[in-house]
């Protein structure tokens, strides 16, 4: 199966950085035994993650800046005040 390029930038908010991010994350799950969501015939894992995310199979949900504090295990960060 071909992945299109733009369809991967549609699951990543058009951010190249967060598609690579992404696709290896996932890659690393299925090479761990993740389950697969696509018809995966002998596809190398960064194969698979690519089309899971082309065809909408997984999703990529960005952190807010609390989340990313939270999971960090800092103090989240102050919101500015409006003069």
């Amino acid at each position: 199966m071909e992945v299109i390029i733009e369809k991967l930038l549609e699951a990543t908010e058009g951010s190249k950085y967060v598609l690579a991010a992404a696709a290896s994350l996932r890659a690393k799950q299925i090479n761990a035994g993740g389950k697969i969501f696509v018809d995966a015939h002998g596809e190398k894992p960064d194969v698979i993650a690519l089309q899971e995310l082309a065809q909408g199979r997984i999703r990529v949900r960005l952190l807010t800046p609390e989340e990313r504090a939270l999971k960090a295990g800092k103090e989240a960060p102050k919101k500015k005040e409006k003069k």
